[in-house]
């Protein structure tokens, strides 16, 4: 898995870049073997006009081809990243949950019963 940090109209200071690499390699690391490469993009909305308001959006490419983009918006810009991390996290749990139960096998065992697997790895290992 590839992570990737970029930044438009906004100097990240190496604490924040560092606190935003870390959570977002903390956050995805268990999904690691599915994921490609994980963008996040922090930009300055108001540009040069001022205010403050720091965009962060998290786009997350799975090895399946299926993508998943979540954005933030808040004053500080890593608030907005943290937060986008998480609801990026959140996305992707709920979205191979889903997958997972959808895929779940149900084989006979050679002691009778049934046994469930969620996942193909525990399947060849049985078989």
């Amino acid at each position: 898995m590839q992570i990737e940090l970029r930044s438009h109209a906004i100097d990240l200071s190496p604490e924040t870049r560092l606190a935003i690499e870390r959570r977002a390699s903390f956050a995805f690391d268990r999904f690691d073997a599915r994921i490609k490469r994980v963008t996040v993009t922090l930009t300055d909305t108001n540009g040069p006009k001022g205010g403050a308001a720091d965009e962060c959006a998290v786009s997350v490419e799975l090895r399946s081809g299926g993508r998943i983009f979540v954005r933030e918006t808040h004053e500080e810009p890593l608030t907005a990243g943290l937060r986008a991390l998480d609801r990026a996290k959140e996305a992707l749990s709920r979205s191979f949950g889903k997958r997972l139960d959808r895929a779940s096998v149900r084989v006979r065992s050679p002691h009778g019963g049934l046994v469930s697997f969620r996942d193909e790895g525990a399947l060849d290992e049985a078989i």
